[in-house]
């Protein structure tokens, strides 16, 4: 179909660029955000990525766009169930959030305070609370962990929604104290809320539930050493021995940038960058055949700049 997609490129044929099977595309048919013609013969009315999903679904053809159709339900689903707990549309920032989220990517939140970067994570742990799925909510203080736990009923409240939230807290009384943590030991919760420090004290229970979604709050007062980046790390998914190759893997990097740096070259300087390179692939290999299960960790900062 590569004579089609000639014919019809309005100046280029883009190869390795079709939405659905990743062959050629004219300029034109990407314009429109539709696949190509081997994968989509004829035009629908409708050029809504809703239409297409369908049409390439009764033909047949559907590969990659199944993808692209997941992610943009995904955050129209999300953009709606915002906007029934707060009452209004997110602002153009948490949109993009919105949509690293669609898309189960974890990343760094960055932005002063008061754009509503914790509200913004309280909803997202509700939205997967519906989908049965859990969350882990940390945060510096014991009075910000009282402010979640209040918040989380309220945003609830608004969404028609009934959760399950544990809030551990050193100003619990024994009994409510012991309760809820006997909730933690036998996972009957959706969303769990601690501070940084009862992270630290209490990392293997916490570690032995499997969260999809992780929210750091604050993260310039909770992680404050390597030990919680450590556990962080490992709630995602990641093991001791995956940890132990990134660490490595920054050593090497940081050893292959210091020697490329040397004016003076030699044959052992060239042999041993030649094993660091090797090295790197084995690492990298490793860490991306191990089939994990897509986890998202969110890191609040008004700075940017974490201690520690």
């Amino acid at each position: 179909m590569l004579r089609r997609e000639v014919e019809e490129a309005e100046l280029v044929v883009y190869g390795r660029a079709c939405p659905n099977c990743g062959g050629f595309i004219s300029d034109r048919r990407l314009a429109l955000g539709v696949p190509c013609s081997s994968c989509l013969r004829e035009l629908p009315k409708s050029l809504d990525y809703r239409s297409v999903y369908r049409v390439l679904k009764e033909e047949g053809t559907l590969k990659g766009f199944k993808e692209y159709y997941v992610f943009r339900e995904t955050y129209s689903d999300l953009v709606k169930f915002f906007v029934e707990c707060l009452g209004s549309e997110p602002w153009s920032i948490q949109k993009m959030w919105l949509r690293r989220i669609a898309k189960e990517g974890s990343f760094a939140m960055i932005a002063p305070t008061g754009v509503g970067k914790t509200t913004f994570g309280f909803v997202v742990a509700l939205y997967l609370a519906r989908k049965g799925k859990k969350s882990y909510i940390v945060v510096p203080t014991t009075t910000l962990a009282m402010q979640a736990e209040k918040k989380l009923n309220e945003l609830a409240g608004r969404a028609n929604l009934i959760v399950s939230p544990v809030v551990i807290h050193s100003k619990l009384r024994k009994r409510e104290r012991e309760a809820r943590e006997e909730q933690l030991e036998s996972g009957s919760f959706d969303i769990l809320v601690t501070t940084s420090n009862y992270l630290l004290r209490n990392a293997e229970r916490i570690l032995k539930h499997r969260f999809k979604f992780i929210f750091v709050d604050d993260v310039d007062a909770v992680l404050k050493g390597s030990k919680a980046i450590n556990y962080l790390l490992r709630l995602t998914g990641f093991s001791e021995r995956d940890i132990e190759a990134g660490m490595e893997i920054i050593r090497l990097r940081r050893e292959a940038a210091y020697l490329s740096s040397l004016q003076a070259r030699s044959e052992k300087l060239e042999k041993r960058l030649q094993e660091i390179r090797e090295r790197l692939e084995k690492l990298r290999n490793r860490i991306e055949r191990k089939g994990r299960e897509r986890r998202i960790l969110i890191i609040a900062s008004a700075t940017g700049n974490p201690r520690g």
